[in-house]
This record gives C-alpha cells, sequence and structure tokens, in this order.
C-alpha cells in the first residue's frame, strides 16, 4: 500500500508538473520545452499510461549464458540466452497469479534497441511447449530430424548447429504457455483459468507487454509466430483488450499449420481438405501428371477452384443434390485424387472410406495425418509405423533441450520441464464462453478483420483530422469501412498436412474479407511440421527473414 500511495503522490507530481511545463511552453518559442518532455519520459518510466499506474515490470532472471557465435548465411552474429521468469500479477486481466518462462536469444549487438524486431514464437496443442519451433525450427541448434519418407531413420537423432536461426533479423522468445515447460499458475487449482482461448491469450497479452517492458524493448517491432493451435492462440492475443497497447507495434502475424475458423473445418471439412488430398494423390503417382503438363501449381488450382465452386455447393445443397450432379462431381474428385472406377464413391459421405481403401490398394498401413506422405510402414527395429507423429518425438526434443540449455547456461531442466500437458490442458479447454468442446463457435479470421477495420478507419480518420487542421478550408473525405489492414500476415503450410489442411487457412482469410494482397502464401513439400526437413526449414527461415525486412522497410 505504502508503494501504490508513493506512485500515486508522484503521478499527481508528474501531472501538475506537465500541465505547468504546457503552460510555460505557451509564452516561447518552442512547443515541446526540454523540461516538459523529460517529465514525460519520467512517467513513461513509471509506466503511467491512460491514467493508470503500473508497478515496473521485471523479469527474474534464472540463468544466462555468455556470448555464444552463430555462424549463417548473413555471416557471423554473436547472441547471448536466457532463461526469465515473468510474473503475470496484472489484477484487470482476472487471471490468477503465474509466472512464465521463456527463453530467449538477444543480440550482442545494443544500438537502436528500439528499432530491432522481437519475435515471440508459440507452439499449439493446446497444452504444448514452444520446443518444436525452437529445437526443429529458428533456435542455434536444430535436432536432425528424418524429414522425407526416405530418409527416415530410427532415433536418436544428433544435435547440429542452425542455420535457419533467425538472430540476424531479430531477438527471439520461445514462450511456454501456463501449465507447459515450467510455466506454473502459484496455486495449481486456479490453472483451470488458463485453459481457454480467452484465458489464455490475455495471459500471453499480460506477458509479452511485461516482457518487452522490462528487458527495455517497449515500442520495438513485434511479430508473433504461432504453430497449429499457437495461430489461433496469436490471432486471439491480436484482438484481445489486453494487447490494445501491444497493438500499436505489432507489425506481423506468422501462422505455422494454421487453422483460424473451427466452424469451418467442421461443417466445410471436405472443401478444406479436398486440394491436400489432391496434393497427397499427386505425391504418391495417383493421378497422372502429364494432364496437367506435371505443372503442381496448375493441378493444385483446379483442386482448389472444384473445391470452391463444387463441393461447397454441394454440401450445402446436401441430400437435395441431384444423382446427376453427384455423379458430376465424383467424377472431378476422382480426376483430382486418383479413384479408380471400382472405387468411386456415389456420394461425399462415402469418401473418407474411398480414400482409406485406395491407401490399401496401394499396399499402404494409411496414411499418417500430420505428413500424409508416410504411409505409416513399419521398419526393421521398429515397434511402431514409420510416422512424423509428434509424439514419436517428444522424448527426443525435451533431451536435446535439456542438454543444450544446460550446456550454455548451466540451468538443469530435467525433472521439471512439462514438453507437453495434452491430458490436462486439451481435454479441459474452453474454445468460447458457451462450449467446452473443441471446434465450438471459434472464428478468429472474422474477429482479426473487424479488428483491423477498425483499426484502419480510426488511422484514416485520424489521418483526415490532421489534414482538417492543417487547411480548415480544405475538404476532407475520411474512409468508411475502410479496407481490412493491421499486421502484416504470413501463412506457412505444408502440402500433406491432414490435421491442419493448407487450403484452410486461405479460405478462412478470404471469407473474413481479407484481400489477397493482405497476407502472403508460403506452400512446402511435406506435413504438419515442414521444418523437420532441413532443405524446408532453412527454406521457411529465409522466407520468414524476407517478411520481416520486408516489415521493416514499410
Amino acid at each position: 500500500m505504502a508503494v501504490l500511495r508513493l506512485l500515486s503522490l508522484l503521478l499527481v507530481i508528474a501531472l501538475f508538473s506537465v500541465q505547468m511545463g504546457f503552460a510555460n511552453a505557451q509564452t516561447e518559442d518552442d512547443p515541446e520545452p526540454k523540461a516538459a518532455e523529460a517529465i514525460k519520459e519520467r512517467l513513461r518510466t513509471f509506466g503511467v499510461e491512460g491514467g493508470l499506474v503500473r508497478a515496473p515490470s521485471t523479469n527474474k532472471v534464472l540463468a544466462r549464458s555468455e556470448s555464444n557465435m552463430a555462424i549463417l548465411e548473413s555471416g557471423q552474429h554473436s547472441y547471448r540466452m536466457a532463461i526469465n521468469s515473468t510474473p503475470l500479477e496484472d489484477r484487470n486481466s482476472r487471471l490468477p497469479p503465474s509466472d512464465l518462462v521463456s527463453f530467449s536469444y538477444a543480440s550482442d549487438v545494443t544500438e537502436n534497441l528500439k528499432e530491432r524486431p522481437v519475435l515471440f514464437a508459440f507452439n499449439g496443442g493446446p497444452g504444448s511447449s514452444s520446443m518444436w519451433l525452437h529445437m526443429g525450427a529458428w533456435g542455434p541448434k536444430r535436432i536432425a530430424t528424418p524429414g522425407t519418407p526416405d530418409r527416415f531413420s530410427l532415433p536418436p537423432y544428433p544435435l547440429e548447429e542452425n542455420r535457419a536461426f533467425l538472430i540476424d533479423v531479430a531477438d527471439l522468445v520461445f514462450v511456454d504457455p501456463i501449465g507447459t515447460g515450467l510455466s506454473r499458475a502459484r496455486d495449481p487449482e486456479q490453472a483451470q483459468a488458463f485453459f481457454s482461448v480467452t484465458g489464455d491469450a490475455g495471459s500471453l497479452c499480460s506477458y509479452v507487454t511485461q516482457w518487452l517492458r522490462a528487458e527495455g524493448r517497449w515500442g520495438a517491432p513485434v511479430y508473433l509466430a504461432g504453430e497449429s493451435y499457437g495461430s489461433l492462440r496469436i490471432a486471439a492475443m491480436a484482438v484481445h483488450p489486453g494487447c490494445r497497447q501491444l497493438r500499436r507495434h505489432l507489425k506481423g502475424l506468422i501462422f505455422v499449420s494454421g487453422l483460424l475458423d473451427l466452424t469451418q473445418n467442421r461443417r466445410y471439412s471436405l472443401t478444406v481438405s479436398l486440394p491436400t488430398r489432391a496434393a497427397l494423390a499427386w505425391y504418391h503417382g495417383f493421378v497422372d501428371r502429364s494432364l496437367w503438363d506435371n505443372d503442381l501449381e496448375a493441378f493444385l488450382d483446379e483442386a482448389i477452384d472444384v473445391a470452391v465452386n463444387d463441393v461447397s455447393s454441394a454440401l450445402l445443397k446436401g441430400h437435395s443434390i441431384s444423382s446427376a450432379d453427384e455423379a458430376a462431381l465424383m467424377s472431378k474428385i476422382a480426376r483430382l485424387t486418383g479413384l479408380s472406377e471400382t472405387n468411386r464413391p456415389e456420394s461425399l459421405e462415402e469418401l473418407k472410406a474411398a480414400f482409406a481403401r485406395q491407401a490399401r490398394q496401394a499396399g499402404f498401413r494409411g496414411y499418417d495425418i500430420y505428413d500424409a506422405r508416410f504411409t505409416n510402414q513399419r521398419i526393421e527395429g521398429s515397434k511402431r509405423p514409420v510416422s512424423l507423429n509428434f509424439s514419436n518425438f517428444v522424448d527426443v526434443f525435451s533431451t536435446h533441450l535439456g542438454e543444450m540449455v544446460l550446456d550454455l547456461t548451466g540451468f538443469d531442466l530435467s525433472g521439471e520441464y512439462v514438453a507437453m500437458n495434452l491430458g490436462s490442458a486439451l481435454r479441459r479447454w474452453r474454445y468460447n464462453s458457451s462450449s467446452g468442446t473443441q471446434g465450438g463457435g471459434v472464428n478468429l479470421a472474422r474477429e482479426l478483420a473487424r479488428k483491423s477495420r477498425l483499426q484502419a478507419n480510426v488511422r484514416a480518420w485520424k489521418q483526415g483530422e490532421r489534414e482538417k487542421s492543417a487547411d480548415d478550408n480544405k475538404q476532407v473525405e475520411i474512409t468508411v469501412n475502410a479496407p481490412v489492414s493491421g499486421p502484416r500476415l504470413m501463412v506457412v503450410s505444408g502440402l500433406h498436412d491432414l490435421v491442419t489442411p493448407f487450403f484452410g487457412m486461405e479460405l478462412a482469410l478470404q471469407s473474413a474479407g481479407f484481400s489477397p494482397d493482405a497476407y502472403e502464401i508460403h506452400l512446402y513439400e511435406g506435413g504438419h511440421m515442414m521444418y523437420f526437413d532441413k532443405e524446408i526449414g532453412e527454406q521457411l527461415a529465409n522466407d520468414v527473414r524476407a517478411f520481416i525486412a520486408s516489415g521493416e522497410e514499410s
């Protein structure tokens, strides 16, 4: 209480001083005297914004590394790793006190820190730590995973230097949400408060804001990257009231193997998945590629056209569709997926069984849903089918993460780090206020578009007001219902991912009103974790580098 009274007194004195400074400024030539600016800077230091007083943010440093050197295509880059515990005690968030632990990598270059981007990376689940993007994609080391069926081998997989390490374009923070990694609610009985779309997003908005303030990075360009459920997570953060101040500095959202509209995936699953089914038919040789002049892009364009214009129409018609129209649709689907005459279903409801029969006829045990290039074949010495199912890699990733952290910082993660908390978080996760079931009414693409339109309208209005004040006689036309803008969007997908089919993101964004020039799409060979393939991972990293660089130029 004494601290709050002291801060309140400082606020009153400071605000009074600011007013006096402005009053004196009216008699001076300089409209922003140095004294007033100095007081405003002190107010910012104390966290005074919008009439509220916040105690200075802190990050408890659990461990820090010495300077290390990364050798990338762009040259040598010196960096340090830190493990921070950030206390979340914001009463406004209505969430119980907790401590969120993250792993950060900061360049040793300290000039112009307010201009250097910070990328916060999240995995999904919900209930997963960030170790997948950390140890597989963008951290300083990568686990040499087998990225293609022809190179598959059993663990162990070595740890190697990672040329996809993004330290050359941004400082990196790999974030473990509450209930994963070392991040915990202080009262375990209250952890459920974080297991929802809004609770999770609110806590992470508070975390990112506090982390930036504590590290002296408030005002730096911010990028959020989320994989799988992490894409829903960062979209929810972008529209959450707790991220209102952060949105001014939010430059881009990177969706990796993402999904934004769960209602779409339930009602129009065939529309969303048909292009992926076509891509795996192309890969496994079920279609005659010469019919499309061996042009995969043209082939996928046709698959998307059929999905949007034919499949969606048939789904809307339901049982009222005529036999002739349904037969014509089956012919188009068979052409794109390689279904034989003897295996061609009579209705859309029978397609799933037809695809399963097709796999068996080809000698496959079935498709791996995370990467359908893998057909769940057994190899010598393995008790389980060949699969890129993430559950087969949990021990490998968590072990290597612990070894790397111990080597860099001397900090021991063993026995405490929760790599995956799927049993607790996933089963209890609330996807909206009215339903606790997965897929319950979440369309964050629409929310993201709505928030972006509001921001665009506000900017247009403010610009109009500035122009009016410059020339009172000038007529200013202020845009109403401005086009969707806001943070730039990057969509990253694997062609052979049956968990989050690549067309789902594009369809969600288009349906929400985003124009094609509001986002960029990158499709790669591979599945849900396309970066498991080293070459694809490096290509992905270069595309992310270009995305961040173009954002800083604009």
